[in-house]
């Protein structure tokens, strides 16, 4: 083996482990505690805080408000929440969960890492109630579907979510 076709096949070997390995590299090599931050720890953020988010959304249901310090909504999404709770508030509505059922339907990351996409589906059984404790109907039964976007905070693994549409 001559000198080139040597250097040509160390090459093609740098260039392939380079290939294999920029995934785990744009993960985010390592976290604020030193962990390092894999594709599987990034899905397994992404998927904690749409739960944590579902959490705050049922609890403000019932409340009609939001928490000042939370950790799993951010941005539009936050911003919607707000809303519609002051709204509620002010209609003297609340609104008590009686049964659901949750399923995360997709989740994927973009290939940057840097933005997750989720695809949820919750039906419910709802019942509203006046603020002062009295029921207003009958339970009323919804089967949401609701797209989500969550962004990463800086170079942690934690994901927020974003938007919902």
């Amino acid at each position: 083996m001559n000198t080139n076709s040597f250097t040509v096949c160390v090459l093609a070997a740098a260039l392939a482990l380079c290939t294999i390995a920029a995934p785990a590299a744009e993960a985010g090599s390592t976290a604020a505690n030193g962990a390092p931050v894999t594709r599987a720890r990034l899905l397994t953020q992404a998927r904690a805080a749409i739960h944590a988010d579902h959490k705050l959304s049922v609890a403000v249901l019932w409340t009609n408000a939001v928490p000042k310090k939370q950790n799993a909504t951010a941005g539009p999404a936050l911003t919607s929440l707000r809303q519609a709770a002051a709204d509620r508030k002010r209609r003297g509505i609340r609104i008590r969960l009686v049964s659901e059922r949750f399923r995360i339907l997709t989740l994927r990351l973009d290939t940057t890492y840097t933005t997750a996409t989720a695809t949820i589906s919750d039906r419910q059984v709802v019942r509203p109630y006046h603020a002062k404790g009295g029921p207003l109907g009958k339970p009323i039964t919804l089967d949401e579907h609701a797209r989500l976007t969550l962004h990463r905070v800086g170079r942690s693994s934690r994901f927020v979510v974003w938007k919902v549409s």
